[in-house]
């Protein structure tokens, strides 16, 4: 059971809820505000994956799963979320 941590920049995967995350940063200027954090726990063959999403460095999504870019989708999700809320007449 290790544990290892991997730090990417903004990639786009074709998922809905990451391309709407982009689509709604990039339409206020702050798309280069976008950053991800992945972690992966268990054994290689279930490894469970861990990932946040965040905007000027505070984690405002997580998701977790099986598969990284379900966890990644799932973070996405819960940070447009977070936003629209934060911020509902935009």
């Amino acid at each position: 059971m290790g544990s290892r941590q991997h730090n990417t920049s903004s990639t786009m995967v074709s998922n809905d809820e990451i391309v709407a995350l982009n689509n709604y940063l990039q339409a206020r200027h702050m798309l280069a505000s976008l950053s991800w954090s992945f972690q992966t726990t268990g054994v290689g063959h279930e490894p469970q994956w861990t990932a946040r999403c965040r905007i000027d460095g505070v984690t405002r999504g997580t998701g977790v799963a099986g598969k990284k870019s379900l966890a990644k989708k799932q973070a996405a999700g819960a940070a447009l979320r977070s936003l629209q809320e934060e911020n509902p007449g935009e």
